[in-house]
């Protein structure tokens, strides 16, 4: 009876690890998943177009809500809450599940939200009052140097098929007659921090809408490793899946970085 029960217990067990490392675990389950939840866990953020929304309702004066959840060093749990009820915003933060803090919770009424796009970092902020110091409720870091591994593989077709890859830092070009391939492909530091925030401000950990291929081949290819988390979209431009429009006009704007740089003038110049 007693090696029955250690037996069961041992399933049990293997079953909770390998749901876990399958991925099969949802987070929400710890704090309960509202309606409009941004989350950011460690670095990785997820539903920015929440706040995006939130700051578009306050500014065409219809209400909203939304919840940011915030992961502590340790894995505690700190929730900032924000409500507009077509005149005022108010904020609540919730500290009361970090032990390493005063656990507490902060009440405010603010009359504005904005975004700040910097260099390195986006910042949501809130003012809330004259004289007083912004409250920021989100900051998401653009700065690649601070992930161990950023790379990708990009490819798309503007009559000429071209690859970027930056794992073996090559640049290819190939047409329907002739083929090139150059080495020592780099991207400046202030460009892979572009490249970086266009992924993230698009939210490019979660799954993307990019069904309905209009082509035989498609027209972008995109593949992006961070940390050993890799992420791989194929789509066109005339796919019919809800994240094509966006996920477009970020290669679009990833295609201008590629063509701007050195290396690229070079081979059409």
């Amino acid at each position: 009876m007693k090696l029955q029960w250690l037996v069961w217990v041992g399933l049990f067990f293997v079953a909770g690890c390998s749901n876990q490392i399958a991925g099969i675990y949802d987070e929400s389950e710890v704090y309960g998943k509202h309606d409009k939840d941004v989350v950011e866990n460690h670095g990785k953020v997820t539903n920015t177009q929440y706040l995006d929304d939130f700051i578009k309702n306050v500014q065409e004066h219809e209400d909203d809500e939304v919840r940011v959840v915030h992961y502590t060093t340790e894995g505690d749990l700190i929730f900032t809450y924000l409500s507009y009820d077509g005149e005022e915003i108010d904020y609540e933060l919730d500290t009361s599940n970090d032990r390493y803090s005063a656990g507490e919770k902060v009440e405010k009424t603010c009359e504005g939200i904005n975004r700040k796009d910097r260099s390195e970092e986006t910042v949501y902020q809130l003012t809330c009052g004259k004289g007083e110091k912004p409250v920021d409720v989100l900051t998401i870091s653009h700065d690649s140097n601070t992930q161990d591994q950023f790379e990708l593989k990009f490819s798309y077709n503007k009559g000429n098929q071209v690859t970027v890859d930056t794992v073996d830092h090559s640049l290819s070009v190939q047409s329907e007659s002739n083929s090139m391939k150059k080495k020592d492909f780099y991207f400046t530091k202030e460009e892979r921090n572009k490249i970086y925030k266009l992924l993230v401000k698009e939210n490019y950990m979660q799954g993307k809408d990019l069904a309905g291929s209009c082509r035989a081949k498609p027209e972008y290819s995109l593949k992006v490793i961070v940390n050993g988390s890799e992420k791989k979209f194929e789509w066109s431009s005339c796919d019919s899946g809800d994240d094509v429009e966006k996920m477009t006009e970020m290669v679009k704007e990833m295609i201008d970085i590629v063509e701007k740089t050195d290396s690229y003038r070079k081979v059409f110049s």
